[in-house]
């Protein structure tokens, strides 16, 4: 699972995406709430949308990426990332940080 994080596309990672973290108005949308930002790996973006609260969802996951690539996004998103599909990949990469912000949040 360390295999892959240096894999495109990476950007600034929001790394949680719950709806009052996304505000969308007549402009377009804007992302509030960046206390968790990093620079990584975009799949953890597409993956905390849905993986954050609910069951890991690999086919739901699959389509968002897949979603992502048909409307311009780069094509090696669906790339295999430490012998695992990029799904999968991802969702384990989000687990991990789910792990590490709760046990951030008890420690503090």
């Amino acid at each position: 699972m360390a295999t892959g994080p240096g894999h495109a596309p990476i950007r600034l990672c929001h790394s949680e995406f719950p709806p009052s973290s996304l505000h969308i108005g007549e402009n377009g949308g804007r992302v509030l709430d960046l206390a968790r930002a990093f620079n990584g790996p975009g799949l953890l973006d597409l993956t905390s949308r849905p993986g954050t609260t609910d069951p890991a969802d690999p086919s739901r996951v699959r389509d968002l990426i897949e979603s992502h690539v048909a409307i311009g996004g780069r094509s090696d998103a669906l790339a295999r990332r430490g012998g695992l599909t990029a799904e999968a990949w991802a969702l384990g990469r989000h687990r991990v940080w789910i792990v590490e912000w709760f046990l951030d949040q008890a420690a503090h």
